[in-house]
């Protein structure tokens, strides 16, 4: 069984968001790619840079049943494309900043958005991922964007790269009913985690404080130490940063 279908693909030239498109298509089971989108999203109110032909714009549609340990589904999906990444550029220092940015250095490289839809008996996932290979300029207004490459990849390097990050998003979908991958999964995640070594700011019911990482949980939260006190983090906070290198 898979939850992905390479097979399964729409190519487009332009496409206001590949997560609108292939949640209005319902092509479960499916994804879809674009050479642009004119309204591309990121988490939150933030939008996505996706103007330039060079880079990947891509979206799957899978279902999930109600067994699926769902609140992993960021990192999980953070380490398919970390991974995808280090395939094909095993000498870079690549790391996976929480819930599922994945960072060259200090820059951002690519990202991940995930939409659900849900009801009794099942779970729509919209899998959106953006990957900056080569930008012809770098907007400077834009902190920590990064790129893969020192020019623009060719097709066949893009769609080499589509399949092996569909398989590797397989995988870890199918490692959420199974709590032994899982724990591969985590272990992975930490040894590649940005946040290690780092100082890390957020808020808890108002008030601001420093903290330490000390990893995930086995739902998928970040674990931080403050002031001798351990916190449990969900999602990122309005004052999230991370600060500096120790």
């Amino acid at each position: 069984m898979t939850l992905i279908d390479t097979f399964k693909g729409i190519y487009l030239k332009e496409v206001d968001s590949t997560n609108n498109y292939i949640i209005s298509k319902k092509l479960v089971g499916g994804f879809v790619v674009a050479e642009t989108q004119s309204s591309g999203r990121g988490r939150g109110e933030k939008t996505w840079l996706s103007n330039e032909i060079n880079n990947l714009y891509f979206s799957a549609l899978v279902k999930l049943d109600e067994s699926a340990k769902l609140s992993l589904l960021s990192l999980l999906c953070g380490k398919a494309l970390l991974k995808t990444c280090k395939t094909f550029f095993p000498n870079y220092n690549l790391s996976l900043k929480w819930p599922n940015d994945i960072y060259l250095e200090n820059n951002k490289v690519a990202g991940i958005l995930l939409e659900m839809q849900s009801n009794s008996n099942e779970t729509l996932l919209v899998i959106g991922i953006g990957v900056n290979f080569y930008f012809s300029s770098i907007p400077k207004e834009i902190p920590n964007l990064g790129m893969l490459m020192n020019s623009p990849p060719n097709p066949i390097f893009k769609e080499e790269f589509v399949k092996k990050m569909i398989q590797e998003l397989n995988l870890v979908l199918f490692n959420l009913y199974n709590e032994e991958s899982l724990n591969e999964d985590l272990n992975y995640i930490n040894k590649y985690s940005y946040l290690k070594n780092k100082k890390i700011q957020f808020d808890v019911h108002g008030n601001i404080l420093v903290g330490d990482f000390l990893g995930y949980d086995e739902y998928g939260f970040l674990i931080l130490s403050s002031n001798s006190q351990i916190y449990l983090l969900q999602d990122t906070t309005p004052n999230f940063r991370v600060l500096k290198n120790e």
